[in-house]
C-alpha cells in the first residue's frame, strides 16, 4: 500500500504523462504497470517513473539545456546524433530522427545523450537538489541579493548573501597546498582572493565575472575541484555564502582572509562585492 504522499507523487506522474497522451488514470496505472491504485507497492513508483521517461517529451528548458551543452561542446547535434543512430546507441534516437526539437526525443533519450556527452567529454552535469528552504529576499540590486533561508520543517533561519557575477569556489576537506595545486594551470587566466572557512576555504575570483547559470560556468567549478552539491546549487542560486554562523556548531569564524592567489588583476566591482561581503559578516 502507498502512504499518501506517494499516492500524490503518482498523480503528479499522471499529469506529467496526460500532457503529451489522453488517458485515463487507470488506463495509465494499466500501461505504466499492470495496477491499480489500490494494488501498487513502493517498489511500483520507478516503474511508472521509467514508464513516463520513454513515453513523454523533454521540457523546453530541458532542450535547452542540452543545446548549451552541444555549444559548449563544439559540436553540431545532428552529426553527433547521426553518429549515434549509426552505432544505434542506448536507442538514443529514432532510425528517422536526429532532430532534437520538442516532442522528437523522449525524456529517456534526453538523459541518454546527456549521458554519452558527459562520459565523450568528460563533463559535469548539475545534480538534483531537493531543498528542504523556502527563501525570502530581504534585499537585491543587479549584483547581489541577501536572503533568508527558511528550514521547511524546523524553521530555524539563516542569512545568506547570493551573488550574480561572482565566482565562488566551495572547497570542503582540501588543504590550502591542494587547493593551489589544482589552481596552478589557471593562475594566468584568474586572479583569487582565499578565504579559511569551517571546513575548507573560499575562492572568490576578482578578475572575471561569471554566469551561474552558464553551462561553462559550472564546468570551470568542476575543473577547479570545488564541492559538486555547492557547483549544482550554483545555478539555481547564484553564488552563495553565509552570512551567519550555522546553528548548533561551534564556529570561531564564518571565513577569514588567508591570501591572494593569481596574476591577473582585479576588477574594482568584484573587489568591492568581496569587501562589501567582509562588511557584512562583521556586522
Amino acid at each position: 500500500m502507498l502512504t499518501q504522499k506517494q499516492k500524490e507523487l503518482v498523480l503528479t506522474l499522471y499529469s506529467t504523462y496526460r500532457e503529451c497522451h489522453e488517458c485515463t488514470f487507470d488506463e495509465f496505472l494499466q500501461k505504466a504497470c499492470s495496477k491499480n491504485i489500490d494494488a501498487l507497492a513502493s517498489g511500483d513508483i520507478n516503474r511508472i517513473c521509467f514508464y513516463i521517461n520513454e513515453y513523454t517529451y523533454p521540457s523546453t528548458k530541458q532542450l535547452d539545456f542540452l543545446n548549451s551543452v552541444f555549444v559548449y561542446c563544439g559540436v553540431d547535434p545532428v552529426a553527433y546524433l547521426s553518429q549515434l543512430q549509426q552505432d544505434n546507441t542506448d536507442n538514443i534516437v529514432s532510425t528517422d530522427n536526429t532532430d532534437i526539437t520538442e516532442k522528437t526525443i523522449t525524456k529517456q533519450q534526453y538523459y541518454n545523450v546527456l549521458k554519452r556527452l558527459q562520459n565523450d567529454y568528460q563533463l559535469f552535469l548539475p545534480k538534483m537538489i531537493h531543498s528542504v528552504y523556502m527563501y525570502r529576499v530581504l534585499h537585491q540590486n543587479k549584483d547581489y541579493a541577501i536572503i533568508e533561508q527558511i528550514h521547511n520543517k524546523t524553521g530555524d533561519t539563516l542569512k545568506i548573501l547570493s551573488f550574480k557575477k561572482l565566482l565562488v569556489c566551495d572547497w570542503d576537506s582540501m588543504t590550502l597546498d591542494e587547493i593551489k595545486d589544482v589552481l596552478a594551470s589557471y593562475l594566468h587566466q584568474y586572479t583569487f582572493e582565499i578565504y579559511k572557512t569551517h571546513k575548507g576555504y573560499h575562492g572568490y575570483c576578482v578578475s572575471e565575472m561569471f554566469d551561474h547559470t552558464a553551462f561553462g560556468t559550472l564546468q570551470l567549478m568542476y575543473k577547479l575541484k570545488c564541492d559538486q552539491v555547492y557547483t549544482s546549487f550554483t545555478k539555481v542560486n547564484g553564488f552563495v555564502v553565509r552570512l551567519q554562523k550555522k546553528k548548533g556548531r561551534d564556529e570561531q569564524y564564518i571565513e577569514r582572509y588567508v591570501e591572494s592567489i593569481g596574476v591577473k588583476p582585479g576588477l574594482k566591482e568584484l573587489q568591492q562585492l568581496v569587501q562589501l561581503k567582509d562588511a557584512l559578516l562583521e556586522q
